[in-house]
């Protein structure tokens, strides 16, 4: 059979679907699964001329684009407002900390010059975004989980000024650096000012024309014109297309759409990023790895622990030692956007693998070419990524062990593996009883008033911690998706009187719902609402009842102040 592009493409799709299904059931991203994907792509194809030659470049670029769209389009100002600590001092600190020692590492220890110092140690200070929101959830609690949060915001903001330096540093070689300087900054607020500010005015203008089509492949067409609209803007003006990209997805987050756009985009965005993440995958030499796999594996080490000690410290001044070292491990991986600041070095030739510098004698005789040193970087970050789940998995066992050193190490390992006393399989005689998704400080009330009037109940939750303590205090908490079909089967949920969503993300709840009417279009759904941007959307799902919750407290204290009233005239 004669290989040709369509065949490529079908076998990648193959490849892509098995791999990812393997790898989800053994919690590892799929960023990794498309990664991987393109490392059996080159190999099983023969594709390894392809692979170091600038066409596969031209078609990363493409991935590169959706990528740093998605990223813009997840940035979120108003996170931005209610975080200002974690965000603008946490994370200015986290960054200028971490790349300082990252480019001192680069530049002393290891002999580099200054603009692969520099190119290494700003992408090494980045964390992926990616991976850590998805460990959360997407929900912001207190604690180390907001700091993330908060710290990943400010890492979003910086891509802006990293995207414009490094096409400059490409042309400081006999120049005058500051006229580039000067000229770099003029160009970034012209093109910045251009997409920013009449582009919101614009894109929301655009984006109504084509949603009053009622029309979705329109509306997504005209999603696809204004992010490559604004990338050529941004080329236009001698920047990056993934600059005009990111900024693109920042401008279509604040306009009223934003949230009909994430939802369309949901089903194909992995798509999107996949594309980006498996030309990554086919640039990766399988044999390198494994030929100076030691040497990777020690920078691996040393960069995860540096930057858990350096993030550790920057947080410690202001937090307790064991959020400050949870939000550490939290960050402690490289983000998905070094990707993209390494192929961008090395389209403009910025890599030099010169180490004759360095202050370590060994390391002085030791050179490297650019593209082995880009072999280097991208393998110890998809190596960290890997590494990342089974972190944050742990990272309550983890922090015991380091920092009070009052569990064992079969205690970190065993830490997530136990399961439940309570099994799902134990409800199939249950009836009319009711369902309470969640087990938060919410979902506790809940399942105490159900007890206190002698209901029967089950209440699930996928948090396991949660689960187990529920379970302790003598309450029938099941660790669980609500969201899988499996699941809904086993709590013989078609059975049950009604269903609570105790959720406070107000996007969960609304996802949820759905979920559940798909599969049991008449159970009784009883939700709250404290959103006002999905309040419609929710309230067109015709639940069984839904409780708006600041017009609900609106009310009762309205009725105590009444009271409160009639009880004086008496």
């Amino acid at each position: 059979m004669e290989l040709n592009f369509f065949t490529i493409g079908v076998f990648t799709i193959c490849i892509t679907v098995i791999v990812n299904i393997f790898f989800k059931k053994i919690n590892i991203p799929i960023v990794i699964g498309y990664i991987v994907t393109g490392i059996i792509i080159v190999y099983a194809f023969n594709l390894k001329s392809l692979s170091s030659s600038g066409e596969l470049s031209e078609v990363a670029e493409f991935g590169i684009i959706f990528l740093m769209f998605v990223i813009g389009l997840e940035f979120s100002f108003d996170k931005f407002k209610t975080m200002k600590q974690e965000t603008l001092l946490f994370g200015i600190l986290q960054l200028i900390t971490c790349s300082f020692i990252f480019y001192i590492a680069c530049y002393y220890v290891m002999g580099l010059d200054y603009k692969t110092s520099f190119v290494i140690s700003v992408s090494f200070a980045l964390s992926s975004t990616a991976i850590v929101l998805k460990s959360f959830d997407n929900q912001i609690y207190s604690g180390y989980q907001k700091n993330s949060i908060g710290i990943l915001i400010m890492q979003d903001i910086a891509v802006i000024p990293i995207l414009l330096i490094i096409p400059a540093l490409s042309l400081s070689g006999d120049t005058n650096i500051s006229k580039i300087i000067i000229t770099t900054v003029i160009s970034a607020v012209i093109v910045v000012a251009i997409l920013m500010i009449p582009g919101k005015y614009v894109a929301s203008k655009i984006l109504g024309l084509a949603a009053n089509t009622k029309m979705d492949e329109i509306f997504i067409s005209t999603i696809l014109l204004i992010v490559l609209g604004a990338s050529l803007v941004s080329e236009y003006f001698g920047f990056s297309h993934s600059l005009g990209a990111f900024i693109a997805g920042m401008v279509i987050a604040g306009t009223d759409y934003r949230y009909k756009i994430k939802a369309d985009i949901e089903h194909f965005k992995d798509l999107f990023l996949g594309f980006f993440f498996i030309t990554v995958g086919m640039q990766v030499d399988i044999l390198f790895f494994l030929k100076h796999i030691v040497i990777i594996l020690i920078l691996l080490i040393c960069v995860i622990v540096i930057k858990t000690f350096v993030i550790y410290w920057t947080i410690r001044v202001f937090r307790n030692k064991e959020e400050s070292f949870k939000t550490a491990l939290s960050l402690s991986q490289i983000g998905e956007f070094a990707f993209v600041v390494f192929l961008l070095a090395d389209k403009n030739n910025i890599f030099n693998g010169n180490l004759s510098n360095s202050i370590i004698p060994i390391i002085a005789n030791y050179n490297i070419d650019a593209n082995d040193l880009n072999q280097y970087l991208t393998l110890v970050v998809i190596l960290s990524m890997i590494v990342t789940p089974f972190i944050l998995e742990r990272i309550k066992a983890i922090t015991n062990f380091i920092l009070r050193d009052n569990i064992s190490i079969a205690d970190i390992s065993d830490y997530n593996d136990e399961k439940p006393t309570q099994e799902a399989d134990d409800f199939s005689e249950y009836k009319n009883h009711i369902i309470v998704c969640g087990y938060g400080n919410f979902g506790k009330s809940i399942v105490s008033y159900l007890k206190s009037h002698n209901v029967n109940y089950i209440s699930i939750d996928h948090n396991y911690a949660k689960v187990q303590d529920g379970i302790k205090d003598g309450n029938v908490v099941v660790f669980g998706n609500i969201m899988q079909t499996s699941l809904i089967e086993k709590l013989n949920i078609k059975d049950s009187a009604a269903i609570i969503i105790a959720i406070d993300n107000s996007y969960k709840i609304r996802d949820v719902c759905k979920i559940l009417l798909d599969n049991l279009p008449n159970c009784n759904i009883i939700a709250k609402i404290n959103a006002r941007a999905i309040d419609n959307e929710v309230e067109d799902l015709n639940l069984y009842a839904v409780v708006d919750e600041k017009k609900e407290i609106a009310r009762i204290l309205g009725q105590e102040a009444i009271a409160a009233i009639e009880e004086k005239l008496k």
